[in-house]
């Protein structure tokens, strides 16, 4: 009986002096990540601050005129009264049509700031002006992915074969199984006559 009493005891001492050494590794375990995540702070932090000198200029002088130089701001003013077709070409839409959509998305536009913001009008005139807008859009991305559903194929007035729905675009979007846009026009001698009516009826669904 003494005998099972001493085992018992030695078993006791050993499972302490085991949990002890968990205990004291875990500590040191603790102690070299809180250290580590120091170390990584301090990177990036040394990192932020390499190569940042003073500014020099709280605006650039050139950015300064861009209300009376800025190409930006005299060609959608200037298009606008007068040159439509050129309006049409930048920003792919009549002044009329860019009117209601700037009136829709203009105050989710506007930004305030101590410098002098873009103002919506000259800020929507830059992403339509983008042709890379559509491809960085979630919308352009879902539906290069699959991931956006296209309503079925439907038959077209007076014919039984279903037709497969299209975004109408310009020259400047990709061709896609789910946009339609015209043949380029940078080779007007190679068109024949049915691509260029084509062009002309795709111009005016557009």
């Amino acid at each position: 009986m003494r005998r099972l009493q001493l085992v018992l005891m030695s078993n006791a001492d050993k499972m302490n002096d085991n949990c002890e050494l968990l205990v004291v590794i875990a500590g040191v375990g603790v102690y070299l990540m809180e250290q580590y995540q120091l170390l990584l702070l301090r990177h990036r932090l040394r990192r932020r601050g390499r190569g940042r000198g003073r500014r020099r200029w709280w605006v650039r002088p050139v950015n300064q005129l861009r209300a009376e130089l800025g190409f930006h701001h005299n060609l959608l003013r200037e298009t606008a009264m007068g040159d439509h077709e050129e309006f049409f070409a930048n920003v792919r839409m009549w002044p009329e049509q860019f009117n209601w959509l700037l009136q829709q998305v203009g105050p989710s536009l506007e930004k305030h700031s101590i410098r002098e913001p873009l103002s919506p009008r000259h800020r929507l005139g830059l992403a339509l002006n983008d042709g890379g807008v559509w491809k960085s859009s979630e919308l352009g991305q879902a539906l290069d992915h699959g991931e956006f559903e296209l309503p079925p194929p439907t038959p077209l007035p007076e014919n039984a074969v279903p037709f497969p729905y299209y975004f109408v675009a310009d020259e400047a979007f990709p061709l896609k199984t789910f946009i339609m846009r015209p043949y380029p026009k940078k080779n007007q001698e190679r068109l024949t006559p049915e691509h260029r009516i084509f062009n002309y009826r795709l111009s005016r669904a557009r």
